[in-house]
């Protein structure tokens, strides 16, 4: 089984059309998610 990690970085502020979509995304692969945390702040 292949693993992925999504990383993220800089940031701006979602409209409410994309976290509905990111929401709909999410829930889908809800199943499939090991780890769910962050790696802390950054810089």
């Amino acid at each position: 089984m292949n693993k992925f990690i999504i990383l993220q970085t800089g940031y701006e502020t979602p409209t409410d059309e994309i976290m509905e979509n990111y929401g709909k995304w999410f829930a889908s692969i809800q199943d499939k998610i090991v780890d769910m945390s962050t790696l802390g702040k950054g810089r």
